[in-house]
């Protein structure tokens, strides 16, 4: 079975034919430009959980505070996990913080393998 947009081309066509267990509906209540982000970001930090065998309870270590890391902490935390963030840049720890990291560690000021034990 050919798996369209890795095995062959066509994710950014405006029509294309792809297997039913390969696709996700949108609801209509959600705009594509609202969906989009899910659907390429999202499916990134959901299979990353999904292929470290993720349970709740877990410890997850997100790494910078960026688009990715900000899905990261909220599946995480959706999914139960305990969130660390790490990151050089001391102005994001309220912003993790909100988002639902229970520790920020600044990678700059020191050992971070000191900092999670």
């Amino acid at each position: 079975m050919q798996v369209t947009g890795v095995m062959q081309d066509g994710g950014y066509a405006e029509f294309m034919l792809a297997p039913a267990a390969y696709v996700a509906p949108v609801p209509d209540s959600l705009d594509f430009a609202e969906a989009a982000p899910l659907m390429c970001a999202g499916l990134t930090v959901y299979n990353g959980l999904r292929n470290a065998k993720f349970e709740p309870g877990h410890k997850v270590a997100v790494l910078g505070l960026g688009r990715l890391g900000h899905l990261g902490i909220l599946y995480a935390r959706e999914m139960g996990g305990t969130i660390v963030v790490l990151s050089g840049n001391p102005d994001k720890e309220d912003e993790a913080k909100e988002l639902g990291a229970e520790m920020f560690i600044n990678t700059k000021s020191g050992s971070v393998g000191d900092a999670l034990y």
